[in-house]
């Protein structure tokens, strides 16, 4: 399994640290990028009730089928190459309490207003108490 590990940039300043993380989007996901969008909208288009067993290993490859070429994918998603991976990062996600997506935090703080006006509100806010 390849080591995968969170980056976290930090500001030119040094004291902020910033996280995106894009599902998926790893490895060697930059080559297929195109393959990529169509792959994760169709998974959304197919995606399982909340709570239920999820999609099965076969649906993901007749999913990944949308693009992606090769039987990387297919013997990849059959393997569980990448299951540890996702374990460890949903754990980390249960025990910051990250209870649904997507969750944006500026701080401690998880943002409930994510319009454009609510993000500026809460950065500056952040800004200011930091000051």
């Amino acid at each position: 399994m390849a080591n995968h590990e969170s980056r976290r940039p930090k500001s030119r300043r040094g004291d902020r640290e910033a996280r995106h993380h894009q599902p998926g989007f790893r490895g060697r996901g930059h080559r297929h990028r195109r393959s990529w969008l169509e792959f994760s909208r169709r998974l959304f288009e197919d995606q399982p009730a909340e709570n239920g067993p999820g999609l099965s290993d076969d649906r993901l490859v007749q999913i990944a089928a949308a693009g992606v070429t090769g039987s990387d994918i297919a013997d990849c998603i059959h393997s569980g190459c990448y299951a540890g991976f996702v374990a460890s990062h949903s754990q980390n996600a249960i025990d910051a309490g990250l209870t649904h997506v997507p969750v944006v935090k500026v701080g401690d703080t998880v943002l409930e207003n994510l319009t454009p006006d609510g993000l500026r509100a809460a950065i500056e806010r952040a800004t200011s108490a930091a000051k």
